[in-house]
């Protein structure tokens, strides 16, 4: 297998992950504006409540203030790992045009 072959396939694979993470996203928002619903409330209701540390005790606030920035560290995290499809893709397709007499380093 040449080395396009297989970046083509990573390529792919990345392509079929972001597709059930697309997916997956999707779902939670559905489920998330289901219970919406159901409770009969809106976002704003929930983000006020939430934000609102009269509504928890001193303990359950320092918690909830944790959990909220160790889920702001994860996501700053992946986001930083995060790669565009579309410039690998770009990427990809210039590697193409080198000679397979010269040697590719990043």
């Amino acid at each position: 297998m040449s080395q396009e072959e297989e970046l083509h396939g990573q390529f792919e694979n990345i392509s079929q992950t972001f597709n059930e993470l697309l997916i997956l996203s999707e779902n939670l928002d559905n489920n998330y504006q289901k219970l919406l619903s159901e409770l009969a409330v809106s976002e704003d209701q929930i983000s006020g409540f939430l934000s609102n540390p009269v509504n928890f005790t001193e303990e359950e606030w320092s918690e909830l203030e944790s959990e909220k920035q160790k889920m702001q560290e994860m996501l700053e995290v992946q986001l930083s790992h995060l790669q565009d499809p579309k410039a690998m893709k770009k990427k990809y397709s210039e590697r193409k045009r080198i000679k397979n007499n010269w040697l590719f380093v990043r």
